[in-house]
């Protein structure tokens, strides 16, 4: 135990003695004192391993923090990325080679862009050939119409004008009285008119050379399309205990009308005995208007089915058809609302335009 101490001690007096920079032979108290003192001033490491107090470490460090933390002079600093660390170069080649790969892919995209609308002109011009080269007394084929619309769509154009529905009004038991037509102001230019006009005298059974055949077939036109909205109407607010839609409705109608002995097209097709029935008797026995909660309105809708079956030149049977049929519709009522706009314009009647736009096309 002795010899422990011993070595301890002396230890413990080297270690004193190193710190003081002093021989303990030689020491003299106010030496010791002042050594001591500038050496204690300095920051020491928390995790020395001189048996030095805490409270010696904390005053260090306090006194002296920016010596402690303070970046040592000789070492390098590792360079930071700035913003999302994927280096730039700010090489003008670099950048021109960017540039051309890009105007290379706008090119290439527009290429792609200009070769399918030429198919599409070309798709559309053929479809349009057929469609007015069929013959005028024979009905048009439903699918020739939907693609003919379908390609015509795809070139941007379209047939629905914002003007191409009017309010019906039923006043008793007549036919509806529909509002006054806002004309609008015309969207297209002299020669696409020119060539919606056409279409138009072929998609309609009507030959529009009189003037009264005209305004006859623009009242039609409007009113049919407000039906067909009619019935899609019905149809989704009894979508949950109907199938089939509006064909569905479309067809009992047709069959409400053979019964009331309304002939001809595709009446003559479904069995049944015509008779001289009114619209309203055979809407009183109609259990399908009864269970459509639309018995109120079916003697209409009978007069507007027998009306969109002699305007439009499309054999009317299921939903198909009538798509087919509104298409239809949509082009012819916005021919005549281009018509009205450039009338107007003009400051001619409606019939004047007409013969404006056929002989025009004469020449």
């Amino acid at each position: 135990p002795c010899l422990t101490v011993c070595s301890v001690v002396s230890f413990a007096t080297a270690r004193v003695e190193q710190m003081l920079r002093v021989s303990l032979v030689d020491f003299d108290p106010r030496e010791a004192e002042t050594a001591f003192a500038s050496h204690s001033a300095l920051p020491r490491s928390p995790n020395t391993s001189n048996r030095t107090s805490e409270v010696e470490v904390e005053e260090g460090f306090a006194d002296h923090p920016s010596s402690v933390f303070a970046e040592h002079p000789l070492l390098p600093r590792s360079p930071r990325s700035s913003g999302s660390g994927v280096a730039v170069s700010d090489n003008p080649s670099t950048v021109k080679k960017v540039l051309r790969q890009k105007e290379a892919r706008r090119a290439a995209e527009e290429e792609i862009r200009l070769r399918q609308l030429t198919k599409a002109r070309v798709e559309l011009y053929s479809l349009r050939k057929r469609l007015l080269a069929c013959d005028k007394g024979r009905d048009l084929d439903a699918t020739l119409v939907l693609e003919w619309s379908a390609g015509a769509t795809t070139l941007g154009k379209t047939f629905v004008h914002n003007n191409n529905r009017r309010s019906t009004k039923v006043v008793g038991k007549s036919a509806p009285v529909l509002d006054e037509e806002d004309v609008p102001e015309p969207a297209m230019a002299l020669a696409e008119l020119r060539q919606q006009w056409v279409e138009a005298t072929c998609l309609l059974r009507s030959n529009l050379n009189t003037e009264q055949a005209f305004e006859q077939a623009r009242t039609t036109v409007r009113s049919s399309l407000s039906f067909l909205d009619t019935l899609g109407q019905i149809a989704t607010d009894n979508a949950e205990q109907l199938q089939g839609g509006t064909g569905t409705i479309f067809q009992q109608l047709l069959q409400d009308l053979a019964m009331c002995g309304v002939s001809g097209m595709m009446i003559d097709n479904l069995g049944a005995s015509g008779s001289d029935r009114s619209f309203e008797d055979a809407t009183s026995d109609s259990e399908f208007a009864g269970g459509l909660g639309c018995k109120d309105q079916w003697p209409l809708l009978l007069r507007q089915t027998q009306d969109v079956r002699c305007i439009v030149r499309i054999k009317l049977q299921d939903a198909n058809d009538l798509k087919a049929a509104q298409y239809a519709l949509e082009c012819c009522s916005t021919c005549f609302q281009e018509i009205s706009g450039h009338a107007r314009k003009r400051q001619v009647s409606n019939f004047s335009m007409v013969a404006v736009l056929e002989e025009e096309e004469e020449e």
